[in-house]
């Protein structure tokens, strides 16, 4: 390993410059801050600092390792830590445990706690001007210096498997492997990232029952418990990962069918947070910052978005990157990825583009009986006793599918394959015949396309006009808008939707024509100059209507 030399770091309250970089034939630096470099120097008890007294912060003195320093920059006060840059560029300081190893960001509450706490065990207090000085340099010193290593938040892959972060104060991780899950006290190589609010996840000791779920579902069916089953099991499961694409869950009911409390427990269940069920942001930033901080965001009582929100939560869940400004007083570009599994519940049908419905479970909740009501209190007091049975017997089933999913096969892939293939490895599972629970989510799927469709304006005039078709309709562009606004209400022409003539009724039919013919209706378009549309209605059509 490369040894960085000390005195190229700029101090606070110290005069040095850093010198040149020297060339090195090495490319990968460990950088370990060690107590043996010059200390900062404190503007309030200078006589008092002494780099010798450096120890970790309260709970890790048991578990630095001192063969871990390899490097050092000159912060006395984080003894024993390593500086790395994670995959989106954050820098962190992580601790050379003997136990699972700790990160804490640069600029975040908990290192500054740590950073004063050190300081007070010599007598010193540092002003808050002097602990973004210490941020500063770490800051500059780990985009320069720190070793790049992925840090993620609750899960991270390994191989052939993943790791839980528990949240716990022992840090903790469970460990699922095909057919195999364990409790990690130590040993563990992941990083993970803690922001404030994380709660920690409990399991049972010794059994572990998903099926106990049912429980607390006494209003949802037994088709759509199955695909409830694998939509957790497959978020609990999955990394934010370029190759993950979450599949949004959408909970729809009346008032008083349980939308927000099955919200709060899925969320309890994957990741158990201070902000467990909340109200969606006005603005991207926000946005973009809460699904920094979670795996899962739940997001309560919609009543509908615009079409640019559509197409944000379409990126969330598959992952991508956001543009935003710095400042509002510069044009500097900010490039933020954003990854996070969502849950949305409302009243309303408020999935109305197909985009977003192909990467939709839709959840009907019936209406609750009264012998199915219980009190908060009671309801929290079967909870106490039974989500760490739920979330072992999760952990275990998804060790059982993690044995099966290289192997599985697929007999309805729709676009969000990865959902098709748990089924297939769940119907393995339990044993039901290939394809029986692949068919459930497929259903489901045209099911919401079909209600997305119908809440666009030309969607569902095109369905007006195919539905007991059971021929092609072939003509101009133009004679096809006249045979719409023969079946179309005025009132719907007047909206913004509405074609107003045949070149834009072209460029509309476009976007919905994948959609359509998962209902049933194929529509092609000839180009030239003399341009044609067909309608081709499908036995599917007739069938459901």
């Amino acid at each position: 390993m490369t040894q960085i030399d000390p005195s190229r770091i700029k101090v606070p309250g110290t005069n040095s410059h850093p010198p040149k970089k020297a060339v090195s034939s090495e490319t990968t630096t460990n950088v370990v801050i060690d107590s043996a470099s010059p200390s900062i120097k404190s503007k309030e008890k200078p006589d008092k600092q002494s780099p010798q007294a450096d120890t970790p912060p309260p709970g890790d003195e048991s578990d630095t390792d001192s063969s871990a320093v390899e490097a050092a920059i000159p912060i006395s006060y984080l003894k024993g830590y390593e500086v790395i840059v994670d995959q989106h560029g954050h820098v962190y300081v992580v601790t050379g445990s003997k136990r699972n190893r700790r990160t804490y960001r640069v600029g975040s509450k908990k290192l500054a706690k740590i950073i004063r706490q050190n300081a007070r065990k010599k007598d010193i207090k540092l002003k808050r001007g002097e602990i973004q000085e210490i941020f500063e340099t770490l800051l500059d010193f780990g985009e320069t210096d720190g070793r790049r290593s992925d840090v993620f938040y609750r899960v991270a892959p390994i191989e052939n498997g993943i790791e839980i972060d528990s949240g716990g104060e022992c840090h903790s991780r469970f460990r699922i492997g095909p057919g195999e899950f364990e409790i990690v006290k130590e040993g563990s190589e992941a990083l993970f990232h803690r922001p404030e609010g994380m709660f920690s996840i409990k399991v049972d000791g010794e059994k572990g029952d998903y099926k106990l779920l049912y429980k607390y579902l006494p209003n949802v069916a037994a088709t759509d418990k199955v695909l409830l089953v694998v939509w957790v099991a497959y978020t609990i499961a999955n990394p934010k990962l370029s190759s993950v694409a979450f599949l949004i869950l959408v909970l729809l009911g009346d008032q008083g069918t349980g939308k927000t409390t099955l919200s709060k427990l899925l969320s309890r269940i994957i990741d158990p947070r201070i902000v467990g069920v909340q109200v969606m942001p006005l603005n991207l930033k926000d946005l973009v910052i809460a699904a920094q901080h979670a795996h899962l965001l739940c997001f309560d009582n919609l009543r509908g978005f615009r079409g640019s929100t559509s197409d944000i939560l379409c990126v969330m869940v598959t992952g991508g990157a956001v543009v935003l400004r710095k400042l509002y007083t510069d044009d500097e570009q900010h490039i933020v990825y954003v990854h996070v599994a969502l849950i949305l519940n409302s009243l309303h049908e408020i999935i109305n583009e197909s985009d977003l419905a192909q990467r939709s479970l839709p959840i009907r909740l019936n209406p609750l009986s009264e012998s199915d009501r219980v009190s908060e209190s009671k309801l929290e007091h079967d909870l106490d006793i039974d989500l760490p049975i739920i979330i072992r017997g999760f952990y275990e089933l998804i060790a059982k599918i993690f044995r099966y999913l290289p192997d599985v096969e697929v007999r309805h892939p729709e676009r969000m394959l990865d959902s098709s293939k748990w089924l297939a490895a769940l119907e393995k599972v339990d044993g039901a015949p290939p394809g029986t629970y692949q068919s459930l989510y497929s259903e489901n799927l045209i099911e919401a396309q079909l209600e997305s469709l119908l809440a666009n304006v030309l969607a569902a005039a095109l369905f007006d006009f195919a539905q007991g078709r059971r021929n092609t309709w072939e003509g101009k562009p133009t004679e096809l808008l006249i045979e719409l606004n023969d079946v179309t209400p005025f009132a719907m022409q007047r909206s913004p939707e509405w074609p107003k003539n045949s070149i834009a009724l072209g460029r509309r039919i476009s976007s919905l024509r994948a959609s359509l013919k998962l209902q049933g209706i194929e529509i092609t378009q000839s180009r030239g100059q003399h341009r044609k549309i067909t309608v081709t209605t499908t036995e599917i059509l007739n069938e459901e209507y």
